[in-house]
């Protein structure tokens, strides 16, 4: 089984919205949290985004295009923070 991970912001506390191609995921059954990490069982693919004709071209045919994003919203110091686009690996 292929599996992606990403690295929790220095600064995010639990617990965390995580988002991948602006769609919530849902802790426990799309990722886990193990430390540090954001695990997902399955394969990510990093890369980045496509150009915009690409990007209105998939819209319109209702695909996705070139590499997942990630993004966590989290809290730290009771201010909502948000990190995009993280750093996604195989493992």
């Amino acid at each position: 089984m292929t599996r992606s991970v990403a690295r929790l912001p220095t600064d995010a506390t639990l617990p965390v919205d995580v988002v991948v191609n602006g769609l919530p995921q849902t802790e426990g059954v799309d990722y886990f949290i193990v430390g540090r990490l954001i695990v997902f069982d399955r394969a990510l693919l990093a890369g980045p985004p496509p150009s915009r004709p690409r990007r209105i071209l998939a819209a319109c045919l209702g695909i996705h295009v070139g590499g997942d994003t990630l993004d966590v919203h989290y809290r730290t110091g009771g201010t909502l923070r948000a990190a995009t686009g993280l750093d996604i690996a195989r493992c």
